[in-house]
């Protein structure tokens, strides 16, 4: 759930990941996804997805 929480923290909404990159050369991106859109792509997957969906502390079913 420190993955989740530290993406979700730093984020302006409370609804979504957003996860920062920074390049090798330097360059800095961040990527946005919403919570629901992640939960639902890791049940996509099957058992291993939801335990991954709880490892991240979203829950143990799909939106």
């Amino acid at each position: 759930g420190r993955f989740a929480n530290e993406c979700i923290a730093h984020g302006a909404a409370k609804d979504e990941f957003v996860i920062k990159i920074e390049s090798d050369d330097g360059t800095r991106t961040e990527k946005y996804m919403s919570i629901s859109t992640v939960k639902d792509r890791l049940f996509g997957i099957g058992e291993a997805g939801a335990e991954l969906a709880d490892a991240f502390g979203l829950g143990t079913s799909a939106s």
